[in-house]
């Protein structure tokens, strides 16, 4: 009987546990505040200012990152492989100089979407930041809409 009841406890401290991180954790439709990273060329700033320009009210760009829901992230480059095997392989699927974008969640560990823009450098150079950041917020603001 003691086990029975020890057991129940269990469980019912094991539901509470989960259900309290699945509560910590936000989906892509669910966010309204994003911190924008500093970002290539520029880029960030941009960034803000089409948010603001299509998101109109419904998602904010804020400016401390401990407020946002969402962070958004250009990394300089991406990561490459390192063993000679699989380098053919990795320059097949994408070249280093690719630019990718990333709304990770307020905790920097969940990728809530990402999105790889092609050649950072022929971009940059052929259309512009200004068209650049119109191109990743038209994406994400396509990618929220659909998730909500």
């Amino acid at each position: 009987m003691e086990h029975m009841r020890l057991l129940r406890d269990c469980l019912f401290l094991l539901l509470i546990g989960s259900t309290a991180i699945a509560a910590g954790t936000i989906s892509l439709g669910q966010v309204r505040k994003i911190y924008v990273e500093r970002m290539p060329n520029d880029l960030d700033q941009h960034v803000r200012i089409e948010i603001y320009k299509q998101f109109k009210d419904k998602v904010a760009v804020v400016l401390d990152r401990r407020e946002a829901d969402g962070i958004l992230i250009a990394p300089a480059a991406k990561p490459t492989i390192t063993t000679a095997a699989a380098a053919p392989l990795s320059s097949a699927l994408r070249g280093n100089g690719d630019l990718m974008v990333s709304l990770l969640d307020k905790s920097g560990k969940v990728i809530l979407w990402s999105d790889d823009l092609g050649d950072r450098d022929a971009m940059f150079r052929n259309i512009g930041s200004r068209t650049v950041a119109e191109r990743i917020i038209h994406k994400l603001k396509r990618a929220i809409e659909h998730s909500r």
